[in-house]
């Protein structure tokens, strides 16, 4: 006989282009942050187009990265970035749209708690998900403030106050959706985390390869792809019914 299917007892979301396309908000705010540190963006080729950024965000694992390696800045001035990006996010105002899809697959979901872990901005969060009437779908958010600045994702850290603020002690499983690489990462970091804590939960990381062309290859790959938002509620109806 098998061993019966943990439950799946919640979905934990990535925001920025997962839940809303905030390609072109973000390479505002660098562009107004970087303004702020050094006095002019224009002759960073990153920051040269959308294009530009987005494939730097490909080739980077989190934003500490990208601000090192992209842009050449130290330890210190990231922190001041970070400190930085919140008040720039509220300020700025291109418009970040909720991604096709998302809305239904909330509704398709109801009956799960859901969660945001994001390296964005929680108030920012929350003031988006306000204008766009989805705040309530959301039983937590954490955003990259509520965890130390040298603990970002790839670090579990902001996953694991994700469960605690759902009060989810297991057993069961929890899906985490996120577009990039460092969201598998932090699932996996995550496991192990939860295993050395002993807690019989385990988070099912779900490449949201919707709103590009094609999916991407990761240096860890997800356990599963979703190619749409309506992708993401089969696998959780799937998980629900224990297939």
């Amino acid at each position: 006989m098998h061993a019966a299917q943990p439950p799946l007892r919640a979905v934990v979301w990535d925001f920025d282009n997962t839940l809303v396309d905030s390609r072109e908000k973000n390479l505002a705010v660098t562009r107004r942050i970087v303004t702020h540190l050094r006095g002019t963006w224009d002759r960073i080729p990153m920051l040269s187009s959308l294009e530009s950024y987005e494939e730097a965000l490909w080739r980077t694992r989190n934003w500490r990265d990208l601000y090192r390696s992209e842009l050449g800045m130290d330890d210190e001035m990231i922190d001041e970035a970070g400190q930085l990006w919140t008040g720039y996010q509220i300020a700025e105002k291109t418009t970040a749209p909720i991604l096709p899809g998302i809305p239904e697959a909330l509704d398709a979901l109801r009956h799960l708690p859901h969660a945001i872990f994001s390296a964005n901005s929680r108030r920012n969060i929350d003031e988006m998900l306000n204008g766009h009437r989805l705040r309530d779908r959301f039983a937590a958010v954490v955003g990259y403030e509520e965890v130390h600045l040298r603990a970002q994702k790839p670090a579990p850290d902001g996953f694991l106050l994700c469960v605690e603020r759902l009060g989810i002690d297991g057993p069961g499983v929890l899906l985490y959706v996120g577009d990039h690489e460092v969201d598998a990462e932090c699932a996996a970091n995550a496991n192990a985390e939860l295993e050395r804590r002993g807690m019989p939960l385990r988070a099912l990381s779900v490449g949201a390869d919707y709103g590009r062309s094609e999916g991407s290859e990761w240096s860890l790959e997800p356990d599963y792809r979703a190619g749409s938002p309506d992708a993401v509620v089969r696998l959780a109806e799937a998980l629900g019914s224990g297939r």
